[in-house]
């Protein structure tokens, strides 16, 4: 009898070995199979609202494929969309829905990633606590951003005060700009503020002023490993129901986790949370474009919430590899 165990436990340690020999070849066979070797330069430009994700994922891209070259500009939607129409580029970086004219040039576009847009101040803003406890309404940001008159910090918190309340608005052509307008009901060109090009400007501009007032893509206003404000930005809350008083189930920005999921449950604005978007003049057909597409949906989106974005559904991911995949 032991000599019968003892046996069968060398038959199966012998088995168990050659399993163990065999399986890393076949897994490898597999994978190799799985990857084309991809080559050629893919030019990008457009939104700064994408950029730092784009950025991350030719990084990452590149560990796989090394012999591809991305080029990237950050220059706004508009920017991003003009330089696709003149064939400077292979994919525009998108952070707007299309105007009707844009609509009818037939663009071909794929969502990649999600992001908000959110109004900021200086920390060191004198009237930061009632701002926070207080929070601004659309009227409040409407009479802001679009009167010719310059607004007062004293006429919005209704206090005694006659600190000018310095704003500042996008000069680019922007998908933030664009959302913040239409969340007041205007249009960018009815925007008013000192211009300032890009998320980065803005931050720069706000962090020089005390008393200033804007609005930047969310990603801009968090700090992606420690997931609260950069240091010395504000997130301005917004007061939905108008009633002078952050409530309890309005007090989501102090993170950009809470923050996040407050747009998913549509507790912040549904007009200031979007698609952001790749664009192609028609659907990509050469190798390197839809190999990168297929990997940002599927690989890449672990990216997106280390970068401090949104992922996609399952369902809008599969919707977009079934329009890449289509004939």
């Amino acid at each position: 009898m032991k000599k019968w165990y003892f046996i069968l436990i060398i038959n199966l340690v012998i088995f168990s070995d050659c399993n163990q020999d065999r399986l890393p070849d076949e897994n490898r066979q597999v994978k190799n199979t799985n990857i084309k070797e991809l080559e050629g330069t893919l030019r990008i430009s457009g939104a700064y609202a994408l950029d730092p994700l784009v950025t991350r994922w030719a990084e990452e891209f590149k560990k796989t494929h090394p012999k591809t070259v991305f080029e990237i500009r950050k220059a706004g939607t508009g920017r991003g969309l003009e330089d696709l129409i003149s064939g400077e580029i292979e994919l525009a970086m998108v952070s707007r829905e299309f105007s009707d004219e844009e609509e009818e040039i037939g663009f071909w576009k794929i969502g990649v990633a999600k992001d908000g847009v959110v109004a900021i101040t200086n920390a060191a803003n004198p009237y930061l606590t009632n701002i926070l406890s207080e929070g601004m309404t659309i009227a409040d940001f409407t009479d802001i951003f679009t009167s010719e008159k310059g607004q007062q910090w004293g006429d919005i918190l209704k206090i005694k005060n006659d600190d000018s309340i310095i704003v500042f608005t996008r000069s680019d052509i922007s998908g933030a700009a664009d959302l913040w307008a239409r969340f007041l009901w205007k249009e960018q060109k009815d925007l008013r503020g000192k211009e300032v090009e890009g998320d980065e400007n803005m931050i720069q501009a706000i962090l020089d002023q005390p008393l200033g007032l804007g609005f930047c893509n969310s990603v801009f206003a968090y700090n992606k490993t420690t997931r609260k404000e950069i240091s010395g930005i504000k997130v301005v809350p917004i007061d939905h129901n108008s009633n002078g008083i952050i409530e309890k189930n309005e007090r989501f920005y102090d993170s950009l986790d809470l923050i996040q999921r407050a747009m998913w449950l549509g507790k912040y604005p549904c007009h200031l949370f979007r698609t952001l978007y790749f664009v192609s003049k028609e659907k990509p057909l050469n190798d390197l474009e839809t190999e990168f597409l297929k990997w940002v949906l599927t690989d890449g989106q672990e990216q997106v919430g280390i970068e401090g974005y949104v992922k996609l559904r399952n369902s809008e991911i599969k919707m977009n590899l079934k329009m890449l995949n289509e004939e």
